[in-house]
């Protein structure tokens, strides 16, 4: 792999980001929205969870505006 590293890693997170959305592509609506055990979220909110975390880790912590911490709250895992 070519490139600095801050363009490596960012590659490999378009990689893995576009992998997921592609495993979630064939499912309905319904069943990401489902929460198909109380022990566990539904896979929309998990792909949100996953994206609030690469805002605030990875745009926030270095200093760009990114979304915001408006999601925060909800898509903190310890307390949902």
């Amino acid at each position: 792999m070519t490139g600095t590293v801050k363009d490596q890693i960012a590659a490999r997170l378009t990689e893995t980001r576009e992998r997921t959305l592609g495993m979630l592509a064939p499912l309905t609506e319904n069943v990401l929205c489902a929460q198909h055990s109380p022990l566990m979220s539904p896979l929309l909110w998990d792909l949100a969870h996953i994206g609030n975390y690469e805002d605030q880790w990875l745009l926030r912590a270095l200093g760009s505006e990114g979304v915001g911490s408006a999601y925060d709250d909800l898509y903190d895992a310890f307390r949902h």
